[in-house]
């Protein structure tokens, strides 16, 4: 891995020339051309195999195949821009994108978990978001009547602000959805009111 330019600014090219295997440049599209001329000069064959990775990790991404003496050219094409990288030797020949849909799955560990159980073709858990409820945080439920749930993590957020049960003892429960409604019964033992799924159903 070898960042295409430095504060300085020319790369000395030489002692990567000279390395096996494969050669992979960050932040090189301004200076790709002089990367690979500077390459060649010091040892690389101009028929080195070289592709052009585009917007890789975003839906219009867009791969250019070329040599390390084709490369002006192969920047000509309208399609070949920032962010890139560029893969040298031999595995810039290899394609091993899918020819079949995947899903990356973003969310709580909670979700991630049910929708890949869920899913019918390959799916990849990213558990990105981590939800961090505030202990300190208080409420006054005696104004109200109703709480309404909009999911699992809502239901045990309420929860985890409680310090004495008796504040919401008054309250009745209503959830979106029969699976938040059973979430609220197995967990903390509390049956919801009305759940939302019924009101529509009833609407």
């Amino acid at each position: 891995m070898i960042t295409g330019h430095t504060q300085t600014g020319k790369v000395d090219m030489a002692p990567y020339a000279q390395l096996p295997g494969t050669l992979v440049f960050l932040m090189s599209m301004g200076n790709a051309s002089q990367i690979a001329d500077d390459l060649i000069q010091n040892g690389k064959p101009g028929f080195t195999l070289v592709a052009i990775l585009c917007r890789g990790t975003r839906f219009d991404a867009y791969r250019k195949n070329c040599t390390l003496e084709t490369i002006k050219e192969a920047f000509e094409d309208p399609q070949v821009g920032t962010p890139a990288i560029l893969l040298v030797e031999e595995v810039a020949a290899l394609d091993v994108r899918s020819k079949t849909p995947s899903v990356v799955v973003c969310g709580t560990e909670h979700f991630t978990r049910a929708f890949q159980d869920q899913c019918s073709i390959p799916c990849t858990r990213q558990a990105y978001v981590q939800i961090v409820y505030e202990p300190d945080k208080k409420i006054d439920f005696r104004p109200y009547s109703h709480v309404v749930l909009t999911g699992k993590a809502g239901i045990d957020g309420l929860f985890q602000m409680m310090e004495d049960m008796r504040e919401i003892s008054h309250l009745q429960f209503v959830t979106i959805g029969p699976s938040s409604a059973k979430y609220l019964y197995d967990t903390y033992h509390i049956h919801a009111t009305l759940s939302h799924h019924h009101i529509l159903q009833t609407n």
